[in-house]
């Protein structure tokens, strides 16, 4: 009979299932990042690439840009509330 595996989850029920393998967390992770940046457009594989190439310059500029964005969207989303509440 095999032994089955710790679960590094205390309470939870351990399972072993015989027909798969063990699976590396941190691969499947960085699988899944390079699956939502594989499209080869926007601004996240902007980053990701000037991460690949080590362009530290235009990293800090997509980050002011997504900052910039992110407030101009706030401001968006503050007008809206405000036409259609009904204070």
């Amino acid at each position: 009979m095999d032994r089955v595996p710790e679960d590094p989850v205390p309470g939870r029920a351990a399972v072993h299932d015989h027909r798969r393998a063990p699976v590396d967390r941190r691969r499947v992770a960085g699988d899944r990042r390079r699956e939502m940046l594989t499209g080869g457009v926007g601004i996240g594989f902007w980053v990701w690439d000037e991460w690949n190439n080590l362009n530290v310059q235009h990293i800090i500029i997509a980050i002011f840009t997504v900052g910039i964005v992110g407030l101009l969207l706030e401001q968006a989303m503050i007008l809206l509330a405000r036409r259609f509440s009904y204070e």
